[in-house]
């Protein structure tokens, strides 16, 4: 298990939309088995620490954000800071706190609108880098953030199916070429795991044209799917109207 954890949590993972964590908002998530709290201090520093007071083991995500940014446990008042330090214990106030105090902390960045974390301190993992982001003609549109009662591995193997959208999207997607075997055009290995691209031609329908905004009688589109290791992937859509889209999507187990 403890090999299980420092493997997956050496990566980096989108743990929620940014937003979330606005107006002392205390948020707690389950990771790789781990349970965590989350918040944001005055200056806008986020804290991602074990969801358990060093005191009396309380959930700490039962407690509050206070106005010096520091969160409260809700049994006996401790606060501590996004780096786990216990700064304040209510029944000490004339010691110093020391350092079996402290609370577990994890690394925290803000990217794409997102908080990312990382649970492995002394790794090398990077956050991929998708350039369009600094592209003012380019629209950036949050999904959906949301509880998949599934595999992590599943969710992955699902995205990186290409086969299943000549089924299960087939109203949205009425596909006019052949199901591809095997891939087409091979695989081709990356940094951070592998892409493939596929060329779809499309039947004109009602939904497609309303979400394309574009009345072709045909479409064609060039799929490029990539792994991003361990749970990540990253799908563009290549549009023969000249419109181009990136959806990426996470899981998080």
């Amino acid at each position: 298990m403890s090999h299980f954890f420092n493997s997956l949590g050496s990566f980096w993972f989108p743990l929620c939309p940014s937003n979330l964590l606005e107006k002392n908002t205390v948020l707690s998530f389950k990771i790789l088995g781990r349970s965590l709290v989350v918040w944001a201090n005055a200056n806008g520093m986020i804290g991602a620490l074990d969801d358990r007071c060093s005191h009396r083991s309380a959930a700490l995500s039962k407690g509050r954000v206070h106005i010096d940014g520091l969160l409260s446990c809700p049994y006996h008042g401790w606060r501590f800071d996004p780096r786990g330090e216990c700064l304040v214990r209510p029944q000490l106030t004339d010691q110093s706190t020391s350092n079996v105090c402290k609370v577990p902390s994890y690394e925290t960045t803000v990217h794409y609108g997102y908080v990312w974390l990382k649970l492995v301190r002394k790794s090398n993992a990077y956050i991929p880098n998708f350039p369009e982001s600094a592209d003012p003609k380019i629209r950036q549109i949050q999904g959906f953030h949301e509880v998949w009662n599934c595999s992590a591995y599943r969710l992955i193997e699902n995205g990186l199916d290409n086969y299943h959208h000549h089924f299960v999207h087939s109203d949205l997607l009425e596909t006019l070429s052949p199901i591809p075997s095997p891939v087409q055009g091979g695989i081709e290995e990356s940094e951070d795991g592998f892409c493939f691209s596929s060329i779809l031609k499309l039947r004109k329908n009602k939904n497609l044209s309303n979400a394309l905004g574009h009345d072709d009688t045909i479409y064609t589109v060039k799929r490029t799917v990539r792994w991003l290791a361990p749970f990540g992937i990253s799908l563009e859509l290549d549009w023969s109207n000249g419109l181009w889209q990136r959806i990426v999507q996470y899981a998080i187990p």
